[in-house]
């Protein structure tokens, strides 16, 4: 119980973090009668490992024999050879911001084929129908597919979501059939981010005696017993976005199996890639409210006295134990780790978490990546205090920014539990903080190369920033403002620099044109039996629906790629 207290203190005294963190990290050893984490240096020798071993070395010999080595995409892409290589990893962004157009639909579309363009702009206009449905009905859609499954059998309506959102949304139900698909989008300067995205049901709603932001309720010291956090669930109006749910420690060790699976994955068919790891799947939800909670109040009380019980003492460190071995993982193979943010009430745990990751294994490069939801109004203090950390300390900093997928939810339990919400009230201002946010990394960046004279080396390792977003504009902020910077548009082999991401099956105009352009682009690739997929599916349009109801512009896109292949098509045969 001592050691999990000094645990959740690491974020809590300004300061003293680095030090407290040693401290966690020893009385946790001594705890746990775990030997010590491995040190920088040994970081360095699995870096090491990573970047000379078979897995990026024979994907670059093979890129270099069949010509589609593609400049910026680290690992066998540095190569240059293909149709899309650049000059130099001193090129900067204003050297194309200024060219870029991302209205090329035939650029944008040509690694689909014509048929893939009829389901895109069919799947989509469905996507816009159902963001109607749902604004004006909430649930109504979910009712409609039980319904379908009732009238014309649970079979055929898996059979045509299979061959119309799943395939347009999800690359396949396994790794084997994962591999095609990255395969194609590598051929166009694209990599993977993989994310096992199946799940368990969604959960039905949520506890009155829910955690406020803060505050305690039922334990001895202010903190909810892990048997009253998340009880009683009902009401809830919006499900638990992708929360799993918890089974048993068996289950946790389940999904750390089939993270180290799509760990092993990337670096067969991706090797310059990430894999996207969700905490909730590795330990007791709960939980993660219950040690969030507890972090807040000690940041509150300025280092208030807390306790856990031997049982949720092992809970924790069984989390801590699967989350180093997936990082240890991918350290060893080269391959980069997105740990994804969730809701609110779980994201000072997972934070922590994270930072003890970062801490390990980003001595010499940006293993592992923070998720930083940009429309929560803390955000930004978080983001430029793990900023801070990293200097100080000596570790890459990595990070993820993105707009923000639990807004409805936030809201409603805010309402509900009478705490102030912890999003911006409006998209405007979530945007200028999303921005904020994606300067003050930059900013870094640009500190990062002008502190090393070797910035053109393949092993130059900088933070690294994912850019995730659909929104052309956030992304044209980017491309200028990194050109005012005069920023390289990669910078070695390690993933560091600017990247950029998309959903697979959205956005196609900013991810390949990015792509062609020798940008460091990649597609978020979600997989998983069909069954168990279905929440996902689901829930992409209920999470996305600013995203999904402002489709227009790719469905303009698409059709006009349509129609220029359609037209071509009758022309030739004319000709002929």
């Amino acid at each position: 119980p001592h050691a999990m207290a000094t645990w959740v203190r690491g974020l809590c005294v300004p300061g003293r973090a680095a030090a407290l963190g040693d401290v966690a990290r020893r009385t946790m050893a001594a705890a746990a009668a775990a030997s010590a984490p491995p040190s920088c240096e040994l970081a360095e020798k699995q870096q090491k490992y990573a970047r000379e071993g078979p897995g990026t070395r024979d994907g670059a010999k093979a890129q270099k024999e069949d010509g589609k080595g593609l400049k910026g995409q680290g690992g066998s892409h540095e190569l240059g050879v293909g149709p899309f290589a650049i000059d130099g990893g001193g090129d900067t962004h204003s050297k194309r911001a200024a060219m870029i157009s991302f209205d090329d639909a035939t650029s944008a579309f040509a690694f689909r084929t014509t048929m893939e363009l009829v389901r895109a702009w069919l799947v989509l206009t469905g996507c816009k129908a159902h963001s109607a449905i749902e604004n004006s009905n909430p649930g109504r859609v979910q009712t409609m597919l039980k319904m379908s499954e009732k009238l014309f059998s649970k079979r055929m309506t898996h059979f045509c979501v299979k061959k119309t959102f799943f395939d347009h949304f999800c690359a396949g139900q396994d790794a084997r059939e994962i591999a095609p698909v990255i395969a194609r989008l590598r051929e166009q300067g694209v990599s993977a981010i993989i994310d096992y995205a199946a799940e368990a049901k969604e959960t039905d709603g949520e506890s009155e005696d829910d955690v406020l932001p803060g505050e305690g309720n039922g334990g001895a010291d202010g903190i909810p017993t892990l048997a009253r956090v998340g009880s009683n669930k009902a009401g809830m109006t919006d499900a638990r976005a992708r929360q799993h749910a918890y089974e048993s420690e068996m289950s946790c060790n389940d999904n750390a199996d089939i993270f180290l699976e799509s760990i092993e994955t990337a670096r067969d068919v991706t090797p310059e890639g990430f894999t996207a790891i969700k905490v909730t799947a590795l330990g007791h939800p709960d939980l993660l409210e219950r040690a969030s909670t507890a972090i807040r109040k000690a940041q509150n009380t300025k280092g208030a006295a807390f306790h856990f019980d031997d049982d949720e003492s092992n809970l924790l460190e069984g989390m801590r134990s699967r989350l180093r071995r997936l990082a240890n993982r991918a350290s060893e193979l080269g391959v980069g780790i997105m740990i994804d943010a969730e809701h609110s009430f779980f994201q000072p745990a997972i934070d922590h978490l994270t930072l003890e990751l970062q801490r390990e294994f980003n001595c010499q490069a940006p293993v592992v990546l923070n998720t930083y939801q940009c429309y929560l109004k803390d955000s930004k203090r978080r983001l430029s205090a793990d900023l801070g950390r990293s200097r100080s300390e000596g570790w890459q900093f990595g990070a993820k920014l993105v707009r923000g997928a639990y807004m409805v939810l936030e809201r409603e339990r805010a309402v509900r539990l009478g705490y102030d919400s912890p999003v911006f009230d409006t998209y405007d201002q979530t945007t200028r903080n999303y921005e904020a946010c994606l300067d003050i990394v930059l900013a870094r960046i640009s500190e990062d190369l002008a502190g090393d004279e070797d910035s053109d080396s393949p092993d130059k390792s900088v933070s690294s920033l994912m850019v995730a977003t659909h929104n052309r504009s956030s992304i044209e902020h980017v491309l200028r403002r990194a050109g005012e910077m005069g920023l390289p548009r990669q910078v070695g082999m390690r993933r560091g620099g600017v990247n950029f991401a998309q959903l697979l099956g959205m956005a196609d105009n900013l991810t390949f044109t990015l792509g062609h352009q020798g940008y460091r682009a990649f597609k978020y690739i979600p997989y998983g039996p069909l069954s168990e997929v279905m929440p996902y599916l689901i829930r992409r349009a209920q999470e996305n629906g600013d995203v999904l109801s402002k489709v227009d512009e790719e469905r303009r896109l698409l059709w006009q790629e349509i129609r220029r292949r359609v037209t071509g098509a009758k022309s030739k045969r004319k000709n002929e």
